[in-house]
């Protein structure tokens, strides 16, 4: 058996090497008290824009505004919400998104913005 042992493959129109298409175009675990990143790929940095509400900024952009964005946090609270901000905002680009990391209560109006501990994101699509 043959191994072949590479360090970045590159996608023909692709600025950003990864793996393979269809993996993912970038990931991040942080800390939200402080917004420190913990480990990351193609994320340039974490805005702390206030108590839960964090701006996930991208080193090499998406092809647009159009991608998958998956978050999860190890919280043990079972009322603790993640949540990318309203894209009728305007807060999904290229090169970043908003999200929210929020505990629910009773319903969904009832929400209060709280800052976790560990926070994982994992974008999947297009890099431009």
């Amino acid at each position: 058996m043959s191994t072949i042992t590479v360090t970045n493959i590159q996608a023909t129109g692709e600025t950003a090497s990864r793996a393979v298409s269809g993996v993912a175009a970038a990931w991040v675990q942080y800390g939200g008290a402080s917004a420190t990143v913990a480990g990351s790929f193609n994320i340039s940095s974490i805005d702390d824009d206030g108590l839960g509400d964090f701006g996930v900024n991208l080193s090499s952009s998406m092809s647009g505004s159009t991608y998958a964005i998956s978050l999860s946090n190890d919280d043990e609270n079972a009322g603790t919400a993640l949540r990318v901000s309203d894209v009728s905002k305007g807060t999904i680009t290229a090169s970043g998104f908003d999200m929210e990391t929020v505990e629910m209560t009773n319903s969904s109006t009832n929400r209060t913005n709280l800052d976790l501990n560990n926070v994982f994101a994992v974008i999947h699509g297009d890099l431009a």
